[in-house]
């Protein structure tokens, strides 16, 4: 239930700051590298500080898998609005659309591809940092069993071998 709360929020809000990069040059030329940054502290760390800053609970595992399932989609969506090709954007203008009609229907449809393989990344990698880091704290809360362990691993394989589109930005 972790995972899936957290790959929801993560997409959530992974889509829309990418949109919103894609939109402010100036900005995402800041916010892209210090997050490919935050990208690199090992998860462990991560859920470490929130765990002594909120202790052990429910919200601190949703929050530490939620930041770390947002940066997939984020650069994704970020990557593919920016792929998208300029004759389309300027067909969408042409036909009166305004820039809401235009990123609606023209430019995340065309990233659409791109975006989904950052969904498959994020979803393998959430339930990878979720089994690994953030359920064996709630195990120490009585909250997991050694099956729910067992069924954790399974799924993470199985999530991490899937085969992917090659439109996953790096």
């Amino acid at each position: 239930l972790f995972v899936v709360v957290s790959v929801a929020i993560g997409f959530a809000v992974g889509l829309v700051l990418g949109i919103l990069l894609s939109r402010v040059p100036k900005l995402s030329n800041v916010i892209i590298p210090i997050l490919s940054i935050f990208q690199t502290i090992p998860g462990l760390v991560f859920i470490g500080v929130l765990y002594i800053c909120w202790g052990n609970t429910y919200a601190t595992v949703i929050v530490a898998l939620s930041v770390y399932a947002m940066f997939p989609v984020l650069k994704n969506t970020y990557t593919g609005i920016l792929e998208v090709e300029p004759k389309y954007i300027e067909a969408a203008k042409g036909c009166g659309m305004s820039a809401m009609q235009s990123l609606t229907q023209v430019e995340l449809p065309l990233a659409m591809p791109t975006i989904i393989a950052g969904l498959l990344q994020q979803a393998g990698h959430t339930v990878h940092v979720g089994g690994n880091i953030g359920h064996p704290l709630l195990a120490e809360a009585g909250s997991m069993s050694p099956q729910d362990f067992a069924v954790l691993e399974l799924s993470s394989f199985q999530l991490m071998t899937m085969d992917r589109s090659p439109h996953i930005a790096v």
